[in-house]
């Protein structure tokens, strides 16, 4: 469980930045990099979204080297490349998961 009583997923700990749990998560979850949760209010994607949503930048460099997908697209339609930039300011210094799940 992460702080606060939250459920672990690789959504939680993408947005979070912690890359060693992160690491151990996707190990035993084959699926993980693929899988949608929401990753912010009215928006849903997989991992990476999560951690461009936060500014988790060396998340985003650890999640790129296991194989995400760069070209997964979130629920509103955003690449991580489109979605940094459409929420550059989004997450900075709220200390929050924006709703994951």
């Amino acid at each position: 469980m992460i702080a606060g009583g939250a459920e672990q997923n690789a959504h939680v700990l993408a947005a979070t930045g912690d890359v060693d749990g992160l690491a151990d998560y996707i190990d035993g979850h084959r699926d993980a990099l693929e899988e949608e949760r929401m990753v912010g209010p009215a928006l849903s994607g997989v991992p990476l979204h999560a951690a461009v949503y936060q500014h988790q930048t060396e998340t985003v460099a650890f999640l790129l080297t296991r194989g995400a997908n760069v070209n997964a697209r979130a629920s509103v339609g955003h690449t991580h490349y489109t979605f940094q930039d459409d929420h550059s300011d989004a997450g900075r210094g709220r200390g929050s998961y924006h709703g994951l799940r």
